[in-house]
């Protein structure tokens, strides 16, 4: 599955990663730098399965 990064509104980056087994945690290497001109608070953003690969279910 894919997962997507954007800080404050520019897409920075994608990879892809295995599914996380329950309790568990990862850490992946994004090569994509970002940094801004503007002062203030920013915000990056991660979300996972941007590609829709999982079904949804309850």
């Amino acid at each position: 599955m894919e997962l997507f990064i954007k800080g404050d509104t520019s897409n920075l980056d994608s990879v892809r990663v295995q599914p996380l087994l329950n309790s568990s945690f990862r850490t992946v290497h994004i090569s994509q730098q970002w940094s801004s001109s503007v002062r203030g608070i920013h915000v990056i953003r991660a979300g996972i399965d941007h590609d829709k690969v999982l079904n949804q279910m309850n």
